[in-house]
């Protein structure tokens, strides 16, 4: 079976989806203060990672690993689900503009939505088990 990632053609195509997808986050007025003293390449490179690992089918751990990657910006820069909401139409947006296929665009959206609770969870700032979700790599920090 083929995995989604390959049916958009590899990381290489994921890429540039992802990069346009961070210039429209830094461009739009409710989410761009998350990212003022962001490292956006940093940020890029991780969200890369990330959805590469989604979209081959690596999903054990997810949930955990996006309380702990948005758990500050929810407990110190109140992200809310205004903010979750605008960043998914900014992603559909995005997917649709790169002429993702539907239904990788579909698996994409449905997955990102299931995570909506585990983003905004954190807020007295405890962290359930972890999961095996792998670390990302060090030099994307």
């Amino acid at each position: 079976m083929t995995s989604l990632l390959d049916q958009i053609g590899g990381e290489d195509a994921l890429k540039p989806v992802v990069h346009d997808f961070y210039l429209r986050l830094t461009s739009d007025e409710l989410t761009a203060p998350f990212f003022k003293t962001a490292d956006i390449e940093m940020l890029e490179n991780k969200q890369t990672w990330f959805l590469t690992m989604v979209l081959c089918g690596k999903l054990e751990g997810v949930a955990h690993y996006m309380q702990i990657s948005h758990a500050r910006l929810v407990r110190e820069m109140g992200l809310e689900s205004r903010h979750f909401d605008r960043t998914m139409q900014i992603l559909d947006r995005t997917l649709v503009d790169a002429g993702v296929p539907q239904n990788v665009h579909r698996e994409i959206m449905d997955k990102a939505h299931s995570l909506k609770d585990a983003v905004l969870s954190n807020l007295d700032g405890t962290l359930p088990d972890k999961g095996k979700f792998p670390e990302p790599p060090e030099h994307l920090f």
